[in-house]
């Protein structure tokens, strides 16, 4: 469980690290916009948009001089306990190498709580020589 005091500590260790209170001002700006409960329409989703269009750079004049390969953020909907990665598609297939995928049914236990349980329906699948996954959902 995320605690209140590990997060001021997280923020005074960035602050520490960017060594620039207005960088660090517009950082959270931006994390506040992906930690976001309150999803009420797809416009909610703008400024987290826009943030990463700006470090894509997919933006025309506003381009950073690195290519940013991914994003890492706090995943809302695990109470902060787990993390979203986004990669760009070019990272994708330059930097990762697909090894297997499994297949999982989700059943949702509302009368539980609202828990969630992942049953395995076939354990491990590789790729093919040309990187296919072949699912047999029949056998």
């Amino acid at each position: 469980m995320i605690t209140e005091e590990a997060i001021k500590d997280a923020n005074f260790k960035l602050r520490e690290q960017l060594g620039d209170d207005l960088a660090f001002e517009i950082l959270t700006y931006f994390a506040d916009a992906f930690a976001n409960f309150n999803i009420e329409s797809e416009n909610d989703y703008f400024l987290t948009n826009y943030y990463a269009d700006r470090v894509f750079n997919q933006i025309a004049g506003f381009l950073l001089q690195e290519n940013i390969d991914g994003i890492l953020y706090p995943s809302v909907a695990n109470s902060y306990e787990n993390k979203n990665i986004v990669l760009v598609p070019e990272a994708v297939k330059k930097k990762l190498k697909f090894l297997q995928a499994d297949h999982y049914g989700i059943t949702h236990n509302p009368e539980n709580g609202g828990s969630v349980s992942f049953l395995p329906f076939r354990i491990r699948r590789y790729p093919d020589k040309e990187g296919n996954i072949i699912w047999d959902l029949k056998g």
